[in-house]
């Protein structure tokens, strides 16, 4: 894989040659298309080793998309593509499984939930550098609910905002992640179960002034009792607006910031 900088730079297919941009890097990477056949990768005894490959990092990409999906109030807050940070603590969580053979280890994140405990969807700049304050969720994972205390935030103080736009707000998302394991259908997770997801959202507050202590409630959608391969992830984020009217106002693309507090 190549990267190319300056004016002449292109996106897009040529020849043997793709071209694309990646979130957080202004680069332009290029590779080459190609490779073995696709019947021939499926069949062939010396395509064992890729089947097996393949099929794991199948179930790592739907893991990974699942954690998305549990977060997705904050994904818009992230100044990179985080999603390969997120496969990446997922293999690992997977070749820990020893049970099952190579191709079809299973994806227990039920067993090593605070590998994601306060995972960040930023580089440029830390959750934790903006907000100098640890929230610390109550969860009751009996009906599905999370109580978030959140201090007075002073500006100076423990509220350091990195960008110049007028008012700010505080979101907060809940979302329940299913435990995976291989099977007929690839993989899906061991028992019939559903996904639940809900946010919540703290007025805009002026970015200069202090904002008063509040408390957060936050209750999964539809809930019904989970079981022990189901985990629940709980994210915050904030967000940076703009007046757009002068009784509307609008979030501010590329201005703000999330982590993952806690995985449950």
């Amino acid at each position: 894989m190549a990267s190319m900088n300056g004016n002449m730079g292109f996106i897009g297919s040529m020849g043997n040659i793709s071209a694309y941009k990646m979130l957080g890097s202004d680069k332009i990477i290029i590779r080459t298309k190609g490779g073995a056949k696709k019947d021939k990768i499926k069949r062939s005894p010396k395509f064992a080793l890729t089947r097996e490959n393949n099929s794991e990092f199948g179930g790592c990409a739907k893991m990974s998309k699942s954690i998305r999906a549990a977060i997705y109030p904050i994904c818009h807050l992230a100044d990179y593509n985080f999603t390969s940070a997120i496969t990446s603590i997922v293999k690992k969580i997977q070749l820990q499984d020893v049970a099952h053979k190579r191709g079809e280890r299973a994806v227990y994140l039920s067993q090593y939930r605070y590998l994601l405990d306060g995972f960040s969807l930023n580089k440029n700049t830390s959750f934790d550098a903006i907000i100098r304050h640890s929230f610390h969720p109550q969860l009751n994972k009996e009906d599905g609910s999370v109580t978030i205390e959140l201090p007075a935030l002073i500006p100076g103080v423990n509220l350091n905002l990195p960008w110049p736009q007028p008012v700010y707000r505080l979101v907060f998302s809940i979302g329940v992640v299913n435990d995976l394991e291989y099977g007929a259908m690839g993989f899906n997770p061991p028992s019939q179960s559903n996904n639940f997801t809900n946010q919540a959202y703290t007025p805009w507050q002026p970015s200069k002034q202090i904002q008063a202590a509040q408390t957060i409630n936050l209750q999964l959608q539809g809930f019904e009792p989970l079981s022990n391969n189901q985990s629940i992830i709980i994210a915050a984020g904030i967000e940076m607006g703009a007046q757009h009217t002068m009784s509307e106002i609008h979030f501010v693309k590329y201005c703000g910031n999330a982590k993952i507090l806690l995985v449950r």
